[in-house]
């Protein structure tokens, strides 16, 4: 007797979209079904596990937004997926003549995904940290009406949007089934359009679904003008009153992993400086196959120094790799840095490889 498949977790598409865009966009949050509450300067609520944001109903008002050109395109593919029809160069010619042409998705696996979008301009608030410190008594307000505030400090996952990916077309499919499939027909235009392949153009479109696919389709419907749409954005988040900029999760403090994969033994000197409690200086030993984690570096921390130490064996001199990071507060997103050290056997040197 055969079982129906248990349905996706809510949000499951958005999460992985999220997972996709930060292979090309590290810092960037996806806006999977292209909600129109995205966009520079919404105050709202991110749900770290499955990348939704929450808007609050409040803007920043009064601000500075730069748009940046962008003009390129962003395919992106998760699981079996199968395309065919408008794809080559030689099928557009073919296909000028008549005005029309089809594609088709196939997806062998449930969980299966793609997104190709045609990418206008990417929108963003100057002066960000700055911005938001101005606006802490408004957003301290908000937070409070969202259940956001305690002790007077803001939780993090409450903040700001602060920059937008916009694209002028495209489209995200997501597989809920098995053997599912979407086919498109319509304006061979659009369809280039739409698939990065040529300059977007208004136009007609049908769509055809076998099995169980959501789709998300820009334009989504025939008009004359074609406006851009929010695909991605960053997001600052507030920490009582500190901003982190591209915020991705809750981060209580900073972290560096160091993993000795060889024969070396390493040591390790970290400084750095805090606005409370001026310098700190923290040492450490990485023996042979083995790995530290050198945590709770405060998130005010700046100037942040780690020196890796080892000696050669034939004329015992010392020899060191430097990494210096002047604010992990808001390039750290993740919340730290991993340190690799290949593996290597004397009398060969050590490879440090950064993550």
């Amino acid at each position: 007797m055969a079982h129906a498949a248990s349905p996706l977790t809510p949000g499951y598409f958005n999460k992985q979209f999220n997972q996709l865009i930060r292979t090309t966009y590290p810092h960037w949050w996806g806006n999977w079904n292209l909600s129109s509450s995205i966009k520079v300067g919404a105050i709202g609520i991110i749900d770290a596990t499955t990348g939704t944001f929450r808007y609050s109903g409040v803007d920043i008002d009064d601000l500075e937004i730069e748009s940046i050109p962008l003009n390129k395109s962003l395919v992106l593919t998760k699981g079996h997926v199968q395309q065919s029809g408008l794809n080559l160069g030689a099928e557009l010619d073919a296909v000028e003549a008549s005005g029309n042409a089809q594609m088709t998705w196939a997806f062998a696996k449930r969980g299966s995904m793609v997104s190709q979008w045609a990418l206008q301009a990417q929108q963003v608030m100057r002066n960000p940290v700055d911005t938001l410190h101005r606006e802490m008594n408004t957003l301290k307000s908000v937070a409070h009406n969202n259940n956001m505030l305690v002790d007077n400090g803001i939780i993090q996952g409450f903040g700001v949007i602060t920059s937008v990916i916009m694209a002028d077309a495209g489209l995200s499919l997501g597989s809920e089934l098995n053997n599912s499939e979407f086919q498109i027909s319509g304006s061979a235009e659009l369809l280039k359009g739409l698939t990065g392949q040529g300059s977007v153009s208004a136009g007609y479109y049908q769509t055809h679904v076998s099995g169980q696919v959501v789709s998300f389709i820009w334009p989504s419907d025939l008009t004359d003008v074609v406006e851009a749409v929010p695909i991605a954005f960053t997001f600052s988040s507030i920490d009582g009153e500190r901003v982190i900029p591209n915020w991705l999760k809750p981060i209580s403090f900073f972290e560096i992993k160091v993993n000795n994969h060889g024969n070396y033994s390493i040591h390790a000197d970290l400084d750095y400086e805090c606005p409370e409690t001026g310098k700190t200086h923290r040492s450490a030993s990485i023996y042979a196959y083995s790995g530290i984690t050198l945590g709770e570096i405060p998130l005010d921390a700046t100037n942040v120094d780690l020196i890796l130490n080892y000696r050669t064996i034939f004329n015992n001199s010392e020899t060191k790799k430097h990494y210096f990071w002047k604010s992990p507060l808001g390039s750290w997103p993740s919340g730290g840095r991993s340190i690799v050290i290949s593996r290597h056997h004397w009398p060969s040197a050590p490879k440090f490889t950064e993550k």
